[in-house]
């Protein structure tokens, strides 16, 4: 199955897209994660696996874990930005999960 990842770069308005193999997908009770690969077409090569999880203790862990190398000329040249992009996107992540746990609180304290 393909995992499409977008993200804007460089200019305001310029997105690139990328499109992923799904590699796993779990869903239980206390976690959720995704993997995926990249294919041929991609400028890097590798994998990253995204997991949300709820411990024992109420605590709500995201990971994100990334192995890549650069796979075509132009990331060679641009690893440095390119390294600085993935870790924006895991940042990203992060941000827009604690906003929506934070908007799932703020319901449950109204009920």
């Amino acid at each position: 199955d393909p995992v499409v990842i977008s993200a804007r770069v460089l200019l305001p308005g310029l997105w690139v897209s990328n499109v992923n193999h799904l590699v796993a997908a779990t869903r239980n009770r206390a976690r959720v994660s995704i993997a995926w690969r990249t294919t041929a077409r991609h400028v890097l090569s590798g994998e990253e696996v995204l997991a949300v999880e709820r411990r024992k203790s109420g605590d709500v862990v995201f990971s994100l874990k990334s192995y890549s190398r650069p796979r075509s000329a132009i990331a060679w040249l641009t690893y440095p930005y390119v390294i600085f992009l993935q870790r924006k996107f895991a940042l990203g992540v992060a941000y827009r999960l604690k906003q929506i746990a934070a908007s799932e609180d703020a319901l449950a304290d109204r009920s």
